[in-house]
């Protein structure tokens, strides 16, 4: 009888801890997948903000290209006429007309929670578009500034040239942002569903 009652109980104390282990397991696995969708989620939210972002961003470099290379044209016009200066020469054209353009973070995709679930050539031209992000601002927008600071009054035929070769490079700037936005976004289509706007880069 009291082997009877032993065996009783101790089939008893296994169940429980065997219920209790796998009530630990499953509230463990329930808590790793909640997390994981958790980071799917933003991900996916992410991706889809740097999607609309690279869009409008085309938009912006392609008008700034257009004004640009309208601007270089007056120049080339009025470049043997030493009667013009170059902010004369600027001013017929209305200005430097150049369209804001969004930086885009890329610190969120270089977190090591986040590596694994990103392919790694996306990784590879998320690096490539924000390099083209920074090389724009940085160095092409400020070569451009130092230059109209300085030479704004000349009428220097080599002096006009300068310009022209400084605003060719700027436009080479936006064309890198173009490029490397629209290649972001062709490989964002494979990895999300794209109802995000009913916009589209040619």
């Amino acid at each position: 009888m009291k082997k009877i009652v032993k065996n009783n109980t101790f089939r008893k104390l296994t169940l429980e801890f065997v219920a209790a282990f796998l009530g630990v397991l499953i509230a463990l696995l329930l808590n790793s997948w909640v997390e994981s969708y958790k980071e799917s989620k933003f991900i996916d939210s992410a991706f889809k903000s740097v999607y609309k972002t690279n869009i409008e961003n085309v938009k912006a470099c392609e008008k700034s290209i257009v004004n640009l290379k309208l601007l270089i044209d007056t120049i080339v016009k009025y470049r043997d006429n030493s009667e013009y200066e170059v902010i004369e020469i600027i001013q017929k054209n209305k200005g430097i007309q150049v369209e804001s353009v969004k930086m885009i973070s890329m610190h969120l995709f270089r977190d090591a929670k986040f590596l694994t679930k990103i392919d790694y050539d996306l990784i590879s031209l998320f690096g490539s578009l924000e390099e083209a992000h920074n090389s724009l601002n940085r160095h092409y927008q400020q070569r451009l500034t130092d230059l109209i600071q300085t030479d704004l009054f000349t009428n220097n035929r080599n002096d006009k040239n300068m310009l022209i070769i400084t605003l060719r490079d700027l436009i080479g700037g936006y064309e890198n942002v173009i490029t490397f936005s629209k290649e972001v976004n062709t490989e964002l289509k494979k990895e999300i569903d794209i109802e995000v706007t009913s916009d589209k880069i040619n």
